[in-house]
């Protein structure tokens, strides 16, 4: 009944400034549809007692000090971007909306991306990459011409249910033909969109190929590109406060918490990157003193340069770990940089989804050993019941077979692959090297899950728990 009459007060709403002119030279149909069904669902979730309290912790959590200053700080930044663009005849107040729009959307979801982001540097080149694409061309051009009101407003909420439809039909192996089927149907009215566009654009040439229409695609351009060194400012900031809060429960003292921080700023800078290892490198350690500080900034500068320049690893030492990171990289599963743990060294790729209804089944891989060489790689999956188990075990056997290639060879891998077919537990010998994989359950039978291991052994390796061959 509140979502009725949600809907319905922000409809009366809405449509009467419509009818009446307010803001017709400003936004267009399509953007009056989302704002009339956006205002909808605000009153909505005020109008519904289970959910006001959640809203009203949201909006507390959104004018937080630190966040509003972000934002606060990028709104200005941004506003002097715009100064610059007009200073150079590249902006005019006809792309204020467009500035609006971008400020509300690029702007602040970026903002939160970088802030949230375990990926650093690699996230601000995505941005990047994706300031031009070929889906922002068409997206451009399928918003510059849009349907009447009434279309517009039936349409958001349809491709809103239908995208949502999408989301859940592809956790369910069942329901493989309606996921086409809509993926389809949301293909031929995104076509249909981009066909009328096209339509009255060629009937309106000369009102669409005008220097106005230069500025509305080149500004957002232009202002994402222009935003990117705030960003890594602010990736540099989160950096480094992170580390201070990291170094308050590592250091014994304030004062040596400073240095440390202090040392490291000087040893690495802006470098985002060497500056998070060098803080991790200092946590993975019992004692924590000024000789320290010297050894973990050695340390990191002495990874960074055999990562440029990975040396020749003694056979009788292990696996070069720059080689044995890449081992499953068509897979998806390179890891990050090798790097000191409290026992070992050690580096692990990212977990992918592999199969799975509302909880995904997912694959991971590490490595460790030495400071010099790989001496252990493991390959785990973890699974969750009801799931289509078939297509988890197939998976993990695929790859477990790629791994014990790579670091073994073909014919252990065939004989691998032989043997894991026939016993869900079992090992291998490969000359010197030791293959194990193992099967494990967890929880209830029809609600719990399982998980497989594969892990490969150099005779060098040494398990600083004292579980090697386990």
């Amino acid at each position: 009944m509140q979502l009725c009459c949600g809907i319905a007060s922000a409809t009366v709403l809405c449509t009467v400034f419509y009818v009446c002119g307010v803001g017709m030279d400003i936004l267009n149909s399509r953007e009056w549809a989302i704002l009339i069904w956006l205002v909808a669902a605000i009153i909505a979730l005020i109008a519904m007692p289970s959910t006001r309290s959640s809203l009203g912790s949201l909006v507390a959590h959104f004018f937080h000090w630190k966040l509003q200053a972000s934002i606060i700080g990028a709104t200005l930044w941004c506003a002097g971007c715009v100064w610059v663009l007009w200073r150079l005849g590249l902006w005019t107040d006809g792309n204020l909306k467009t500035t609006i729009v971008w400020g509300l959307t690029f702007m602040i979801v970026t903002l939160f991306d970088v802030g949230t982001s375990k990926d650093g540097v690699k996230s601000l080149r995505s941005l990047a990459r994706q300031a031009v694409t070929f889906t922002m061309v068409v997206g451009f051009i399928a918003e510059f011409y849009t349907l009447p009101l009434i279309a517009e407003l039936l349409l958001v909420p349809f491709l809103v249910v239908t995208g949502a439809m999408i989301a859940m039909a592809e956790l369910k192996p069942e329901f493989a033909q309606v996921h086409s089927l809509l993926n389809s149907l949301t293909a031929l009215i995104g076509f249909g969109i981009l066909g009328f566009s096209f339509y009255q654009i060629a009937i309106h040439w000369r009102d669409f190929a005008t220097l106005g229409t230069v500025h509305e695609f080149a500004v957002p351009v232009l202002l994402s590109f222009m935003y990117l060194p705030f960003l890594y400012a602010y990736l540099l900031l989160m950096t480094y406060e992170n580390a201070s809060i990291r170094l308050r429960f590592a250091a014994p003292d304030d004062s040596l918490r400073r240095a440390a921080f202090w040392h490291g700023l000087l040893a690495f800078g802006p470098n985002v990157d060497l500056f998070g290892r060098y803080v991790i490198a200092l946590n993975a350690t019992d004692t924590f003193d000024r000789a320290r500080i010297k050894v973990a900034i050695a340390e990191v500068r002495g990874v960074r340069r055999r990562e440029k320049r990975p040396p020749v690893v003694d056979w009788n030492k292990g696996w070069s770990p720059y080689d044995a990171q890449y081992y499953l990289a068509t897979e998806g599963l390179s890891t990050k940089d090798y790097h000191r743990s409290v026992a070992d060294w050690w580096a692990e790729a990212p977990s992918i989804e592999v199969s799975g209804d509302f909880l995904k089944d997912r694959l991971s891989y590490r490595i460790s050993g030495t400071e010099e060489a790989a001496t252990q790689l493991t390959l785990e999956l973890n699974a969750h019941r009801p799931g289509d188990m078939a297509i988890a075990d197939r998976r993990f056997r695929e790859v477990s077979e790629l791994l014990v290639a790579q670091a073994l060879g073909d014919e252990p891998a065939e004989r691998y692959r032989e043997a894991i077919i026939a016993a869900d537990e079992g090992a291998l010998e490969a000359g010197f090297l030791k293959v194990t994989w193992r099967y494990d359950e967890w929880g209830k039978p029809e609600y719990g899950g399982y998980s497989r291991s594969m892990r490969i052994f150099h005779p060098a390796h040494r398990d600083p728990f004292g579980l090697d061959g386990v």
